[in-house]
């Protein structure tokens, strides 16, 4: 597990996305304490960027509620452990729910076929050749689901939770219990979306996200009991 102080340079660039990346793995490995205080020119230098996307990462954070900018201190972490991660999910899961549900009949069938063959074929692969393609094929569903939703307000409220998302499978890594569940429950939405059948999407997609949440704060905190979960 990463240290706290152990940020890997990133060169030069655009890189606020790498930036969030980088820190809410951190974040979610519970390797900043609540209320540690983050320097913003400190972290540019360990990253090796200039301050600028290490600002805009900062106000990304802010919105995802894993910093909060206070006055003459700048940015401080909060508080994240499993209670926090699972309110994260169900927040994913009411916003994905009502794209799913606009999405139907609006992704092409070429699409959603071309994923179906692509799910059907993960599962008849080695762990080591499915593994890439089982996140990328998750990847892609999400993101096809919110670019068709109908609203492109939702859209970026999805693709701002997205890059979370992103860390935590960065801190899962390849746990195959997670993907081959999640191959078989992401073409049952698939079919669902195919059948224009969006109340049986919603249903799935509502339980392939509470499960998902479930599952990944029993891997991340073993022993500690969320407060409430939804």
């Amino acid at each position: 597990m990463k240290q706290a102080n152990h940020l890997e340079p990133l060169g030069h660039g655009g890189y606020r996305q790498a930036v969030n990346r980088q820190l809410l793995s951190l974040m979610i490995q519970s390797q900043f304490p609540a209320g540690h205080r983050l320097i913003l020119s400190n972290l540019a230098k360990q990253l090796d960027v200039s301050i600028t996307p290490v600002r805009e990462a900062m106000v990304d954070l802010a919105a995802l509620g894993m910093v909060e900018i206070r006055p003459n201190r700048g940015a401080v972490t909060r508080a994240f452990g499993p209670s926090q991660l699972l309110e994260i999910y169900q927040l994913r899961r009411i916003l994905e729910v009502e794209a799913i549900r606009g999405a139907c009949g609006k992704v092409s069938t070429s699409m959603l076929q071309e994923l179906n063959a692509q799910l059907r074929d993960i599962q008849n692969m080695t762990k080591a050749a499915s593994s890439q393609m089982a996140i990328e094929t998750d990847r892609r569903l999400h993101e096809l689901i919110a670019e068709h939703c109908g609203s492109s307000r939702l859209c970026e409220e999805i693709q701002r939770y997205g890059i979370l998302m992103q860390a935590v499978r960065d801190v899962l890594g390849n746990r195959n219990q997670i993907q081959k569940r999640a191959v078989i429950e992401h073409q049952q939405i698939v079919q669902a979306i195919l059948a224009n059948n969006p109340q049986r999407a919603a249903e799935l997609m509502t339980t392939h996200i509470d499960r998902t949440g479930q599952q990944v704060a029993a891997i991340l905190w073993p022993n500690q009991k969320p407060r409430h979960a939804n």
